[in-house]
């Protein structure tokens, strides 16, 4: 079973890798949000860890910018964001 203090790490992983994702496509949040469909503040409170984001949020936001999320098995379970096939 994953410990509390490695989801908080996995979670701010993630939304770090949100973060650099949106930056590198030059995008501000409410860019994002249109691009998404999805209001503005969602994509700030993500970014901003008000509430956990769920895995459906995650691959909402990270579609659209050719990004998908990928499970990682090694020693640890881990999540990683990565260029979608096509990008």
């Amino acid at each position: 079973m994953i410990k509390a203090e490695e989801l908080e790490t996995l979670e701010a992983e993630l939304i770090k890798s949100v973060i650099e994702a949106r930056e590198e496509c030059g995008l501000t949040q409410g860019q994002l949000s249109e691009i998404c469909g999805v209001q503005q503040p969602l994509i700030s409170r993500l970014e901003n860890s008000v509430h956990p984001p769920t895995v459906r949020t995650i691959n909402r936001v990270l579609r659209p910018l050719g990004y998908k999320l990928a499970v990682v098995k090694d020693e640890a379970i881990a999540l990683r964001v990565e260029s979608a096939p096509g990008s």
